[in-house]
């Protein structure tokens, strides 16, 4: 599921758990900058099953919106694009660069991602 998967190890469910207990403060403390209309942004691998979760997803429905770069164009070893959950962030608009390329190829390094 969403939130773990059964027959895990102590150790690792334990990093679960902890991941799980951060994701729901997180969003909860994102819901109240919602109701104040507080600007904000999250940040996550754009593969990261969390931004499939309900809390989440709650925050979409009330008007934040993804938005995708990828941290090689910045000259960041890190290639996997990134997803910002953003909430009245209207200057990362046009701002954030993405950079693949033909063939999955980097535009920035060349190389594969």
């Amino acid at each position: 599921g969403l939130w773990g998967l059964p027959g895990l190890s102590k150790r690792d469910q334990a990093k679960v758990d902890l991941g799980n207990r951060l994701l729901r403060v997180t969003a909860s403390i994102a819901r109240e900058a919602v109701r104040l209309r507080i600007p904000f942004d999250l940040e996550n691998p754009k593969s990261s099953r969390a931004w499939l979760t309900e809390p989440l997803q709650h925050l979409v429905r009330k008007g934040a919106e993804f938005l995708e770069t990828h941290y090689c164009q910045y000259k960041e070893p890190r290639r996997k694009a990134t997803y910002l959950l953003c909430f009245l962030a209207p200057s990362l608009q046009g701002v954030l660069q993405v950079g693949m390329g033909k063939k999955g190829v980097c535009s920035a390094t060349g190389l594969r991602h």
